[in-house]
């Protein structure tokens, strides 16, 4: 019991001087020096916008992810992620395959990178011959995409875009770990569109019961503003809209750990998926 009470007092004392805040300052010096310098993926700092963000980053360095090196496959693991499923894909799977088989022949994989979940999923899910799948990402990604289109799609199902207008009225808007890079909350987002999407599949979703934030991404080449968003805002945003929630899932593989900050970090993403059930909610 002795060793047991000393060892106990000497983690606590161990703790204190830890956190002591000279050494904290100490501390996240020596982190913002390999934030900087890191090819690894990871985050830092807590900020209130995207323009705060942007303004922590480290000077001089590359912003968002409209750069070539976005598109190389191996930022994202390498060829193999064109053939790869995941444990968190199923839940995708199930409500793709269940939005096609009531009739959904138009898919607009918002933030789809070069179509990565359009390959992956094809020989899961036996796409009917007149589905149309369509990504949305920024210029440098999608010109790669095409390219790859161009050997890979023999069906010529899959196509690329820049203008966010093409997912008006579409059947399933899909969006992938993607929503939290973009600037302009979901729910907002939707509004643009005349026509809502009947279905919404959004996956990887960093959630959090606390307050709204901002935080800095590290993709290896350049730094990308990252919204980590508040559950009930996120729900209540897009059922405003006229949907409703028929599912969430935890993705516990996919967390957002941001140093010194452990009351913000996110331990587990989440996947919601939406459907059409009503008028928007006046507001």
């Amino acid at each position: 019991m002795g060793n047991a009470s000393f060892g106990d007092r000497l983690g606590s004392a161990l703790v204190s001087l830890k956190n002591a805040p000279p050494l904290v300052q100490i501390r996240k010096r020596r982190h913002a020096r390999w934030f900087e310098s890191t090819k690894e993926r990871c985050f830092s700092g807590v900020f209130e916008s995207f323009g705060a963000a942007v303004a922590g980053a480290p000077p001089g360095r590359l912003i968002g992810s409209d750069h070539e090196h976005a598109a190389d496959l191996g930022v994202l693991g390498g060829p193999e992620t064109l053939r790869r499923v995941h444990a968190r894909d199923y839940p995708l799977l199930f409500w793709l395959r269940d939005a096609i088989l009531a009739g959904a022949r138009q898919v607009f994989d918002f933030g789809g990178h070069i179509g990565v979940k359009y390959y992956t999923f094809r020989p899961y899910l036996s796409y009917p011959p007149d589905l149309r799948w369509t990504v949305y990402d920024m210029p440098a990604v999608t010109a790669a995409g095409r390219r790859l289109a161009s050997q890979r799609d023999d069906a010529s199902q899959l196509s690329f875009t820049d203008r966010l207008e093409d997912a008006d009225g579409v059947d399933v808007f899909f969006a992938i770990g993607s929503l939290q890079y973009e600037e302009t909350l979901p729910w907002a987002l939707l509004k643009r569109f005349r026509r809502l999407p009947e279905t919404l599949i959004l996956g990887g979703l960093p959630l959090t019961e606390g307050s709204a934030f901002v935080t800095l991404l590290n993709i290896g080449a350049s730094y990308c503003p990252y919204h980590v968003f508040n559950r009930t805002e996120m729900i209540d945003g897009v059922r405003g809209l006229g949907y409703s929630l028929v599912d969430s899932w935890p993705i516990p593989d996919k967390k957002c750990v941001i140093p010194f900050e452990d009351e913000r970090s996110v331990r587990s993403y989440t996947g919601l998926c939406f459907r059409r059930s009503a008028e928007p909610t006046p507001r």
